[in-house]
């Protein structure tokens, strides 16, 4: 049978589906990425980006370091129908900027948010204050103040409509500044905040995902905002219960995460966690990922990155994969929770950014540099009950191109990754009468 596997590997790499060391196929088509409008201005800073019900997008931007533009607070809205921005008022920067959140009545929460930046004509500050953005109205209005000041803390929307408010830091100048413990909850009905208790350990740089039962779990984060600072890395999970108001901890995550990771929500009710920076300056990022199941709090790894992330977004597509894009590099993956795989995709034209997904199932990133709009491509996937067994991607299209089930027969195995007699590493399926490569 080798002359036949030999005749296999020889198609596939004029066709291009040879995959050298480290790549694996990705869909059968790859999404594109396309240039956008740009907002006028953001400069470089801390942006957020929150899908309207109406399809828009409202950006938030906080232009921080030194020059004439520094501490200033800037608000856009996007509009993907027709590709243009248009101004909305920003108020003061004291009134509160960072982690938006968009409420059930359709407007967007920010509270918090800070700059420790020692230059510039303003000195370093970190608010408690908190505004609601109205898209129909075009206007912002305070609502009240946390009860401590804090920056790069999250905002999470609870199944009831309230705001819970975990962790963050505080301090300003030169110093690191320490991470909180704390918790708030803010009710929009009411315009109260009130504390939510305390976590078993304060945290920066962490995330905080809603679960399909209601409860919150928040992971990883640093203990201040320097990377380098010894054991400074925060291992261990814990879970909100908004119902009782209690702070439990579950399982700790296998390995540390540090801070700039991302957490998913996969659709059976898991979450995704991957990348971040646990290990302090000068050293890569992670490639590392791993999936916390709620039914049980347990850990199990999963298939890592096919480069290392920090501060990148993670978006669930229709189909529920997952795109990672935004951050530290212009790669653009995607995670395929059927087959457990990451797969790269076309790079996108900016390297940061954050991004989000718009109704239409494109995704928007907006960094520094521009904007710019993915759309993906559907998976290709062919599944059979007498194997239990899927094909994907370019193994799919070769597999249906070249005798399909006649010749091929079932898929015995999933996609997996072999060190073949050449020595090199190679992404490899398993069939009834055949081995493709």
């Amino acid at each position: 049978m080798r002359w036949w596997r030999l005749a296999i590997v020889a198609i596939l790499v004029m066709l291009g589906a040879g995959v050298a060391p480290g790549r694996v196929p990705g869909a059968a088509a790859v999404g594109q990425w396309t240039t956008a409008a740009s907002p006028e201005g953001p400069g470089a800073g801390r942006s957020g980006l929150t899908t309207l019900p109406d399809g828009r997008v409202l950006l938030t931007h906080f232009a921080q370091g030194g020059g004439a533009e520094a501490r200033r607070f800037v608000a856009a809205l996007y509009d993907p129908a027709t590709d243009r921005w248009a101004a909305t008022p920003a108020p003061d920067p004291a009134a509160g900027f960072a982690a938006p959140v968009l409420l059930h009545d359709g407007a967007v929460l920010v509270s918090g948010g800070g700059d420790t930046y020692p230059g510039g004509p303003g000195a370093p500050f970190i608010t408690a204050g908190a505004q609601r953005y109205d898209p129909a109205a075009n206007r912002w209005t305070p609502v009240g103040a946390l009860a401590r000041a804090r920056d790069r803390h999250t905002a999470t929307l609870l199944a009831d409509g309230t705001v819970l408010i975990v962790g963050g830091q505080v301090g300003v100048g030169d110093g690191p500044s320490p991470a909180l413990a704390s918790a708030e909850r803010f009710d929009p009905q009411t315009g109260q905040w009130s504390a939510a208790g305390a976590l078993a350990a304060a945290r920066t740089g962490h995330t905080a995902t809603l679960l399909s039962d209601g409860r919150v779990l928040v992971v990883g984060g640093r203990v201040s905002d320097d990377p380098g600072a010894p054991g400074g890395e925060v291992l261990s999970a814990e879970l909100y219960d908004p119902a009782t108001g209690r702070w439990t901890l579950a399982a700790a995550p296998l390995r540390t995460h540090g801070a700039g990771h991302s957490a998913t929500l996969l659709a059976d009710g898991r979450v995704l966690v991957a990348g971040g920076d646990a290990r302090g300056p000068g050293t890569p990022y992670l490639a590392l990922t791993e999936i916390y199941d709620p039914a049980g709090d347990t850990w199990s790894l999963s298939a890592p990155l096919r480069q290392g992330r920090y501060g990148h977004t993670a978006l669930t597509l229709p189909d529920g994969r997952i795109l990672a894009v935004g951050g530290s590099d212009s790669l653009t993956e995607l995670y395929d929770p059927a087959r457990d795989l990451w797969v790269t995709e076309a790079r996108s034209p900016l390297y940061d950014g954050v991004a989000t997904l718009l109704r239409d199932g494109r995704a928007l990133l907006v960094g520094s540099a521009g904007a710019a709009l993915y759309a993906g491509s559907p998976a290709d996937r062919a599944c059979f009950a007498e194997t239990g067994k899927c094909i994907a991607g370019r193994f799919l299209q070769y597999w249906r191109e070249h005798g399909g089930l006649a010749i091929n027969g079932y898929p015995l195995g999933d996609e997996q990754i072999e060190i073949l007699e050449d020595g090199r590493a190679y992404t490899v399926q398993y069939f009834e009468r055949s081995r493709l490569e």
